[in-house]
């Protein structure tokens, strides 16, 4: 019986059935790259993912809760209590200022003025011309000011500014108020225009298309997106500085609602969020566009991911880039980056560029742990992204050319743990007989020495001669066979192929990569040599 090649390559749309019909579908620190070029041998190939550079090792474990970067290009970064400016290339930083509260997520704004920090109990206001902290925001018509002291139940959890103004909402309630045109002294009320505010009692808006508390907020192409449960409505702004500067736009109620907090983010002109339809009470992620339809992004294999999470309203998202693809993080520190395996946090990333889910985590010890990475900033100035740490305060940077991550402390570094499996290799129910089986990549990329090179800590191999773990199997991912290494080649060896033989015979094969060397790793596809059997 002659022999032929069968090519199966990446699948082409990661996570997009339950994981209980792939046979335990895996992505794990990679992205898809569309290929460039019509003679290229597969339509997508999977490169991995940047590695994180530390910039300031970690002095607390006080997770990061925000990062903003101003008009003015100053970087600002809250960890724990402290508020800090970051400086010297975002290799050092300034205490500025302290919060009231330790945790949980804080959302900043600017107006080119001032800087409005909220917590979810308290705001805060810096100014960004006088390089001065204000402190607590006491005025008396600001979300959670009473007038004996502060009401935490009705602080204000998100602050956006639209045309200088900023906008606040009071938590667990209907209303979101505005502040006074650059944040300035104003006359509210033109009757009597000695009487100047910041803030101002009766101008609010209220979320009254369905009966549900605001539980997010975004701003987008000048617009105010108020988020509840059940619905999303979006506000336009008048310019009538005496009258209602904020309105609800006629017909802008949106039957998608939002299902955690700091869920919500824009990313171009479109507004992202985990939510549920109200329609159908579906769980999933959303795009909001402009003209104000929604379209559905999760893949259904996500969706039941997520579902089995015990908690999702402690989700928080991020966007970041590298290239040309634009990337939103989805964190979830209450679930799981095994399939069924326990709470270790997961971080879903979803492409912008490519329409393209995937799975990344922090390596170490042979587990994975929801990615490291906490919230991002962008500085043009310092052509930077910076993240935070999830479990301290340490400020990393997004480097493409780093092939591992940088421990908080910088005492040493984590592999970023790469793994894809491939669609199932099946043919009308037939038997075939795996005479070989050979992984498509980047060849001969292995490091020239030791140094700083890490240690694969699966295989025990180093960077200076990479190699790749296989196992397959035959059932569904129920059962895997023994993991058999291959090498990758040292540097230079670009002739080396990645190769395996005498697989075995199955029904429905599914071939398990790890790909744990620090090394970059590209992989286009998988090519068999295979008999045909009958049935």
């Amino acid at each position: 019986m002659s022999a032929t090649k069968q090519d199966l390559p990446l699948s082409q749309n990661p996570f997009s059935a339950p994981w209980s019909s792939l046979g335990l579908e895996r992505l794990e620190n990679f992205y898809l790259e569309l290929a460039q070029s019509a003679t290229s041998k597969a339509k997508y190939y999977a490169v991995n993912r940047q590695g994180l550079v530390n910039q300031i090792p970690q002095t607390s474990t006080d997770a990061t809760r925000c990062w903003i970067t101003t008009s003015g290009e100053r970087t600002f970064q809250v960890a724990g209590r402290n508020v800090y400016e970051l400086t010297n290339l975002g290799e050092s930083r300034a205490l500025i200022g302290t919060l009231a509260t330790a945790t949980g997520i804080v959302v900043a704004a600017e107006n080119g003025y001032d800087l409005l920090f909220v917590d979810g109990s308290y705001g805060y206001r810096y100014s960004l011309t006088a390089s001065y902290w204000y402190g607590q925001i006491g005025d008396q018509y600001f979300p959670g000011v009473t007038d004996t002291g502060f009401d935490t139940s009705k602080g204000p959890t998100h602050v956006y500014c639209i045309d200088t103004i900023f906008v606040v909402n009071a938590k667990d309630t209907t209303d979101a108020f505005w502040s006074a045109p650059g944040y300035k002294p104003y006359a509210f009320d033109p009757l009597q225009p000695s009487v100047t505010n910041l803030w101002w009692g009766t101008q609010f808006i209220s979320k009254i298309g369905d009966t549900d508390h605001i539980v997010s907020m975004c701003s987008a192409v000048n617009h105010l997106y108020v988020a509840g449960i059940n619905s999303t409505e979006v506000f336009w702004h008048t310019d009538d500085k005496y009258g209602q500067i904020f309105q609800r736009i006629d017909g802008a109620i949106i039957g998608v609602g939002c299902s955690a907090r700091y869920s919500m983010v824009r990313a171009g002109s479109n507004v992202y969020l985990l939510g549920t339809e109200s329609r159908t009470g579906a769980l999933g992620m959303f795009v909001i566009h402009p003209d104000f339809t929604v379209e559905r992004i999760s893949k259904l294999g996500v969706e039941t991911r997520i579902a089995a999470y015990p908690r999702i309203n402690d989700c928080f998202s991020f966007v970041f880039s590298m290239g040309r693809h634009t990337f939103i993080a989805w964190q979830f520190p209450s679930g799981s980056s095994v399939d069924g395996g326990p709470v270790t946090g997961a971080t879903w990333i979803y492409d912008l560029t490519t329409g393209q889910w995937t799975r990344w985590t922090k390596f170490n010890e042979g587990f994975h742990y929801r990615w490291q990475a906490q919230l991002s900033t962008f500085s043009a100035a310092w052509n930077k992204t910076l993240v935070g740490d999830g479990a301290g305060d340490a400020v990393y940077v997004l480097d493409s050319e780093a092939q591992m991550d940088d421990k908080a402390d910088a005492s040493g570094t984590y592999l970023l743990g790469c793994e894809l499996t491939t669609p199932i290799g099946y043919l009308d129910n037939k038997v075939i007989c795996y005479l070989d089986c050979q992984l498509n990549m980047q060849q001969g990329v292995g490091l020239r020495n030791n140094v700083n090179a890490g240690i694969d800590q699966m295989s025990g191999t180093t960077g200076t001669d990479p190699t790749v773990s296989m196992q397959y199997s035959n059932d569904l991912g129920t059962n895997w066979s023994e993991a058999v290494d291959k090498p990758m080649g040292s540097i230079g060896n670009a002739m080396v192929r990645t190769r395996w033989t005498l697989c075995g015979r199955a029904r429905n094969r599914i071939w398990w990569f790890k790909l744990y060397a620090p090394v970059r790793r590209v992989v286009t596809g998988l090519t068999n040599t295979v008999q045909i059997l009958s049935n």
